[in-house]
């Protein structure tokens, strides 16, 4: 079954030889250079798992991961930590960091591909959300009910952001502006959502301390619920396809007999 992976790796050759690797098995390989474009990917389109460079330009592969690790959405991501050294210490850390996979360079693609395998047997993102079961039973909803609910939610963010994004990107603590974002709680609440119930309330919280970096933590963090609502929806009951539109035949000019 094909994933998606996410590759953080700042030496273009070891990311090329990464990607070489994987997109042969059918995974959607995403590159980043930095911590900046990993986090950009993430939250654009949440990757199954983080194959993690342990030395970058500038950092160190550990800094990216607490970071990760700290996060409402992305703390259970799988990850790979690779590295041309195996040294005692460094492999200490990424195990206190919870990395389920290690690599020394140069690694066969036999054991990364077996790797990827087991790391990825389960979704991460279900641990985010309330068991598909318990949901059902809770509601008395069947799948197609269920889809439409996750995806009926996934609108409301997008519309809260469309809303609050450029108000709280002038002014962070704009009250009425995160009163909007404050209702999505509810929403969070109805289908056992607790990582989205805890970004609303880290913003609320960060807009009451004049914390703007908290708040406008969660302009970037919404879309990422945005995909993940979306992924949840469709194995219960795939979205329908718009209709292609149809091209209306040119009129024909009328002919008058002179």
């Amino acid at each position: 079954m094909p994933y998606r992976i996410l590759v953080l790796e700042d030496d273009e050759v070891s990311a090329r030889v990464l990607t070489g690797m994987l997109e042969p098995l059918g995974h959607d390989v995403a590159v980043a250079a930095n911590s900046t474009q990993a986090w950009e990917a993430l939250r654009k389109k949440p990757a199954d798992l983080l194959v993690l460079d342990t030395n970058l330009v500038g950092e160190q592969g550990w800094q990216f991961l607490e970071t990760v690790r700290q996060h409402p959405f992305f703390g259970p991501l799988p990850t790979i930590v690779y590295s041309g050294v195996s040294e005692r210490g460094v492999v200490q850390k990424y195990m206190r960091l919870g990395v389920q996979g290690m690599l020394v360079k140069p690694y066969s693609a036999d054991r990364l591909t077996a790797e990827v395998a087991r790391l990825t047997q389960a979704c991460w993102r279900d641990k985010l959300f309330e068991a598909i079961d318990a949901l059902r039973a809770r509601t008395g909803f069947t799948d197609a009910k269920l889809a439409e609910l996750y995806r009926g939610v996934a609108k409301e963010i997008d519309r809260v952001l469309a809303d609050v994004a450029p108000v709280l990107r002038r002014d962070p603590g704009d009250t009425a502006a995160i009163k909007r974002v404050a209702s999505l709680r509810t929403s969070a609440r109805h289908i056992g959502f607790a990582a989205l119930e805890k970004i609303v309330t880290d913003a609320e919280r960060g807009a009451v301390n004049f914390e703007n970096e908290r708040v406008l933590r969660l302009v970037t963090d919404l879309p990422a619920a945005i995909a993940m609502l979306r992924e949840r929806a469709q194995p219960l009951a795939p979205e329908p396809e718009e209709p292609a539109p149809v091209d209306k035949p040119a009129a024909v000019p009328a002919i008058h007999e002179a």
